[in-house]
């Protein structure tokens, strides 16, 4: 669910939920794999687990983009076969790039 502009300090303290490395009944198999970025082991702290939906969010892109710029991790990511591709795919989009922008500059602003 997206988060109301003003409450996006309580948002971010309690995102990303990310799952243990025992895959807690995941719907897919290398949580590592999926939570870090294998080029240079990085974890990809935009990218949050729903339980409940078993579907994947971009929590940068929920903060930040508009509601009018929905797209599969707003909406809830959940095409397992192809997961790594789509993140891959959303990592490089210029939506996610414009949400992560709009995150630093906003995290800059309260230092």
């Amino acid at each position: 669910m997206r988060p109301q502009s003003q409450c996006l300090e309580s948002f971010f303290k309690s995102h990303p939920v990310q799952p243990k490395e025992d895959g807690e009944n995941l719907p897919f198999s290398n949580v590592r794999r999926v939570f870090y970025r294998s080029q240079d082991d990085i974890n990809r702290v935009w990218l949050s687990y729903c339980h409940s939906s078993k579907a994947m969010f971009c929590t940068v892109c929920l903060a930040y983009s508009k509601a009018s710029e929905s797209n599969a991790f707003t909406d809830g990511m959940n095409d397992w076969k192809h997961v790594h591709q789509r993140i891959e795919e959303h990592e490089s989009s210029k939506h996610h790039c414009r949400s992560v922008e709009a995150h630093i500059m906003s995290s800059n602003d309260k230092d």
